[in-house]
């Protein structure tokens, strides 16, 4: 790979890790706050009010399912030809180490939000990365 191809990894790794750990805890925000907004209004606000708090959460626990996701991304780059492969595999790789990571952390006992929270975050660094990604 040139210099300006490891650049380009270097720089979808950094995107999956620095941006994907606050999009995963801005769905798990918009979760919570739907489901509570069901039971009462001033709860969805409530939760949505502790975002900052979250996107700290969502840092410490989703910068290594998400590092994981964009060096596996990084590296798989020049194999993914087309779109929908490599926003298909993201979200897939995405999944993949958020399962690993809460699994290994013992997070809980229903892993389904974030998993979808993960593979979501992994899509949208995807479609963010899609453009300038090493080919």
């Amino acid at each position: 790979m040139a210099t300006k191809g490891w650049g380009r990894a270097l720089a979808v790794a950094a995107v999956f890790a620095l941006i994907g750990p606050l999009i995963g805890a801005t769905l798990v925000m918009s979760v919570m706050a739907a489901s509570l907004m069901m039971v009462d209004r001033s709860n969805a606000v409530v939760t949505l009010l502790m975002w900052p708090f979250a996107a700290v959460l969502g840092m410490m626990i989703g910068f290594v399912p998400a590092l994981l996701t964009g060096g596996v991304m990084a590296a798989l780059s020049t194999r993914l030809k087309t779109r929908l492969a490599w926003i298909g595999v993201a979200a897939v790789c995405g999944m993949a180490t958020t399962a690993l990571f809460y699994r290994l952390a013992d997070l809980g006992s229903d892993p389904m939000i974030p998993l979808v929270c993960g593979g979501g975050a992994a899509v949208a660094c995807a479609l963010i990365t899609l453009g300038w990604r090493p080919r």
